[in-house]
């Protein structure tokens, strides 16, 4: 019932995983009411391709537009999904697309991706990010919270195996070849601070490893 309705809000994915899988990974600011809200639902909007092609060296306008777009999309469904879940007597506390808590870790509210990844919308790549089987790494994530009673998903089961476009892709030079123990943050964080002062730009985006990674035996 909560998947359909997050389709008819424009979800095009949607999955579940125990709060208790994540809670390591979720802000102060939220964790005692979290320990109320036993389900998280992760939510995915794909990103267009075309968008992801127009990109050269880094950020530009056009994607900067895309990517708010699709984060506003992810709110407006959470927001949605929030107030279904209230006209079912139960409680939902929906997690922002991308409301930064510490930028210098780039975390938010509760990590998006490791509940992403248990709720099986995909694994975690060598770009740190989730790569959906089919999607790659060109999709944005929201949550949401809640204490009704959902079925529970499973981790996908497949890896980046052979493929490395991210790492020759990379502008920072930050994914390693040894996989996400060695993803050079501070690399990745320097180099968006830069982008962030493009003309237009001023936010800490890049796009360069999401256009290279297609999922798995996309090519």
């Amino acid at each position: 019932m909560l998947k359909q309705k997050a389709t008819d809000l424009g979800a095009d994915l949607f999955g579940v995983t125990k709060t208790t899988k994540i809670y390591d990974y979720i802000n102060d600011e939220i964790k005692e009411v979290a320990q109320t809200l036993p389900f998280i639902a992760s939510i995915a909007v794909r990103i267009q391709r075309k968008v992801l092609e127009t990109l050269i060296d880094g950020p530009n306008l056009i994607y900067k537009a895309h990517y708010r777009q699709a984060n506003n999309l992810l709110d407006k469904i959470t927001f949605g999904l929030g107030q279904f879940i209230q006209s079912q007597g139960f409680e939902a506390l929906p997690i922002p697309a991308s409301v930064i808590t510490d930028w210098v870790n780039q975390r938010s509210h509760l990590s998006q991706r490791h509940a992403a990844l248990h709720a099986g919308l995909g694994f975690l790549g060598r770009n740190g990010l989730i790569v959906h089987p089919e999607y790659g790494a060109a999709i944005r994530l929201a949550s949401l919270l809640t204490d009704m009673p959902l079925k529970t998903d499973s981790p996908v089961t497949v890896d980046c195996g052979a493929c490395y476009e991210c790492i020759t892709a990379c502008p920072a030079k930050a994914i390693s070849p040894d996989g996400i123990e060695k993803f050079n943050g501070k690399a990745c964080f320097e180099l968006l601070k830069q982008f962030e002062k493009r003309r237009g730009i001023g936010v800490m985006i890049c796009g360069m490893c999401i256009k290279a990674c297609k999922g798995v035996n996309n090519d």
